[in-house]
């Protein structure tokens, strides 16, 4: 018999199980995830007949729709294990949170990670809303100094919600978490203290991503100068806005939002 449960810390061992058979992330990681972030989440663990076979992560999300504000929460790792999967289980599950979020006036969003699970996701319901840009930007080898130091939650916080439009927006303890992966993943949170500008930034391969920043327009080419040379890297790929010239990505899908665009970019590995 399939059924859900509300996971506990007695669930950890077995919920990394699940994670490293569908996801195959690194023990250093999956071990990360549980020790800074499990605790300030809600997570689901699927069971049959007491084995556990599946799970999902919550985590609480909040935007503005019609001038108040509308909570919500954004589903993040959800897995089956293999030999339970095209069961329909996940189908029984998001029947039993829509009845909860339209009940309770609430919302929920998720970012699939391939046009496969776009298409599932959308046949359960869930449309297209939240969109970024991604620009590559090369570097020009001109040379400039600005004071950079750590990028503070607080100080993200406050700059990521006073910046972006139609956000989405995340509880504190979400973006602590952020930066604190992105460090673990060999990234770099910079405050350029003199422009008022955050980046967040990783070197993956060859190539630095600029997974979330603040920074003008005007400035792009002249802070891609400065990481590049920083990084030692020829380009840099920002990770933007949508907006009408650069290439147009979807980044999420949500269930009782009314906006066609939302800004998520919440960034977890």
């Amino acid at each position: 018999m399939i059924y859900f449960e509300e996971s506990k810390d007695s669930d950890i061992p077995e919920l990394k199980k699940i994670w490293k058979i569908c996801f195959g992330d690194p023990d250093s990681y999956i071990d990360f995830f549980f020790d800074n972030k499990f605790r300030t989440c809600k997570s689901i663990i699927m069971l049959d007949s007491g084995k556990a076979i599946g799970a999902m992560y919550l985590m609480p999300v909040s935007a503005y729709e019609c001038g108040e504000v509308k909570n919500g929460f954004y589903g993040y790792a959800i897995g089956i294990l293999p030999e339970y999967r095209g069961q329909g289980i996940y189908s029984r599950l998001d029947k039993l949170i829509y009845e909860y979020i339209t009940k309770h006036n609430l919302f929920y969003i998720l970012c699939p990670a391939n046009q496969k699970l776009c298409e599932y996701y959308q046949s359960l319901g869930f449309m297209e809303n939240a969109f970024v840009s991604e620009r590559t930007v090369c570097s020009t080898d001109a040379k400039s100094s600005f004071t950079v130091s750590a990028l503070s939650a607080e100080t993200y916080e406050s700059m990521r919600n006073s910046h972006f439009d139609n956000i989405i927006y995340w509880d504190r303890s979400s973006l602590e978490y952020v930066l604190k992966e992105n460090v673990f993943l060999g990234g770099h949170n910079l405050f350029f203290e003199d422009e008022g500008f955050f980046v967040i930034a990783r070197k993956i391969g060859n190539v630095l991503k600029i997974i979330e920043s603040n920074v003008s327009e005007c400035k792009i080419q002249q802070i891609t100068d400065y990481l590049c040379r920083e990084y030692k890297t020829k380009s840099a790929v920002w990770i933007l806005p949508e907006n009408d010239t650069d290439l147009h990505l979807l980044y999420g899908l949500s269930r009782n939002l009314k906006k066609e665009n939302y800004y998520l970019n919440l960034i977890l590995d």
